[in-house]
């Protein structure tokens, strides 16, 4: 597996997928894609433009602007959006078009707009900074958008920040002897929040699984 994909995103992906013909839609790098397609019969992947690695290019792909998107060609079982939506110009149009051809599962990734856990330590999520992003989600924003655009909220999973303390954010210098020790706190954390001392509440994405209504 590739050290860029996040593993759990993965395992509630694989965790909700049903049978059938499906859809990476907004594949970026096209490597879930290449965790997903021997759990399946078929896998296609689609991108305003083709940007995936080498080791993905033999699975299926099909250029489109997921903000243009009316219709698709085929009708999917399972339908994967991750970290897509939160670009979209209009996100509801966008699962609209969707909901006519996905029979099974919707399964998306979007960013947690709440950062009050962050505030008092004069830091805010990295995806806060993207300018790329039209919007972020709460808990129940996220709901609302999934039922206006036709779906039923199967499960909503939250995705606790890992990487808070990082050198480039949180140190003030970018340099080795700042990473290894902006890692070494990291262990620290992590070994508290084993044993109980430290509880991590700072809740970075939303991972979510829905049908259509």
């Amino acid at each position: 597996m590739s050290k860029s994909l996040n593993r759990k995103k993965l395992k509630f992906v694989l965790q909700h997928l049903v049978c059938g013909f499906t859809l990476d839609a907004g594949c970026g790098n096209g490597l879930y894609g290449l965790e997903i397609f021997d759990k399946v019969p078929a896998l296609s992947q689609c991108d305003i433009v083709d940007r995936r690695n080498e080791e993905a290019r033999f699975l299926n792909f099909f250029p489109v602007d997921l903000n243009m998107l009316n219709k698709l060609d085929a009708s999917y079982s399972n339908i994967i959006a991750l970290d897509v939506i939160e670009h979209l110009d209009d996100d509801i149009r966008f699962l609209c078009a969707v909901r006519e051809h996905c029979t099974g599962r919707l399964i998306l990734s979007v960013p947690n707009e709440d950062d009050s856990q962050l505030q008092p330590l004069n830091l805010t999520y990295v995806h806060h900074k993207d300018k790329s992003h039209r919007r972020q989600y709460s808990l129940e924003s996220l709901t609302q958008t999934l039922h206006e655009g036709g779906f039923r909220v199967i499960e909503i999973k939250t995705n606790y920040t890992s990487g808070l303390i990082n050198a480039p954010i949180a140190l003030a210098k970018d340099n080795f002897f700042s990473r290894t020790y902006a890692r070494f706190i990291k262990l620290q954390i992590m070994v508290a929040e084993k044993i109980g001392l430290f509880e991590n509440r700072c809740i970075g994405d939303w991972f979510c699984a829905a049908e259509p209504e």
